[in-house]
């Protein structure tokens, strides 16, 4: 099983379930069964969407590449309104921003300089910070200097999944400590309210800007103020900068 296979099917899920609830039959929740082609029509209508905001790696190859999958699908299809227009978008950036993970070595590779998803309940808990760094890292295309990033499980208590993991970095040649507070395998999402604090005392121009799937994933970009205005306006829904 590869990556890309592991990016399809968490798309599947997000297309194919209605949010809010993991339920089965044509009346899970108050959604209404869509035919493929509908599906794909409002692809090709949200990919467009996505191409307008900048975000070039949702290209014409990768929107085929989407809708292939769901021809082949044995699926229903649930309309749920916006909701449905943001599991469609979840998935195109699931495919974008996942990056890929070797299953011997069991690395993970960022895959995107635009776009970073990742599941907060993570596969690798020793390194779900290093992960974390790894992922927004291309986004930021040297518009500041991370390195020396190091992470720390001398605090935690595996058995019960808590005290404290700690992820050290220098950013600009200034050193920052975010203290994380375990447990078991979820990542303490204050990391990107701390790394937008870290932004703000580096004086960038850009911050973190976050989304979900309505699940358990989450998706993020670098970019400025008046960018995550015009996602709101273009795609319907609005970002936020921190981890709420």
């Amino acid at each position: 099983m590869k990556g890309a296979l592991l990016a399809a099917v968490l798309c599947l899920l997000c297309v194919f379930l209605p949010q809010g609830g993991m339920g089965t039959g044509a009346d899970v929740g108050d959604g209404i069964r869509m035919g493929k082609e509908q599906m794909v029509e409002l692809l090709s209508v949200r990919m467009e969407k996505i191409r307008s905001l900048g975000i070039t790696e949702a290209d014409e190859s990768l929107e085929e590449t989407i809708k292939t999958e769901w021809q082949e699908a044995s699926f229903g299809f649930y309309d749920g309104g916006e909701n449905t227009e943001a599991a469609v978008d979840a998935c195109i950036f699931q495919h974008i921003g996942g990056g890929k993970l070797d299953y011997e070595s069991w690395e993970w590779t960022p895959g995107s300089k635009q776009v970073y998803m990742f599941d907060v309940e993570v596969f690798d808990v020793g390194n779900m910070y290093t992960n974390f760094m790894n992922g927004i890292l291309p986004l930021m295309d040297g518009e500041v200097s991370i390195t020396d990033i190091e992470e720390d499980l001398s605090g935690v208590d595996m058995e019960s999944g808590s005290g404290v993991q700690v992820l050290r970095f220098q950013c600009n040649g200034n050193p920052y400590e975010f203290r994380a507070k375990a447990y078991y395998d979820w990542m303490d999402m204050r990391v990107v309210d701390f790394m937008n604090d870290v932004l703000e005392a580096e004086q960038a121009e850009k911050r973190l800007w976050v989304s979900s799937d309505g699940y358990q994933g989450c998706i993020i970009f670098f970019n400025t103020k008046e960018w995550a205005k015009e996602f709101r306006r273009i795609m319907g829904y609005g970002l936020s900068n921190g981890a709420d």
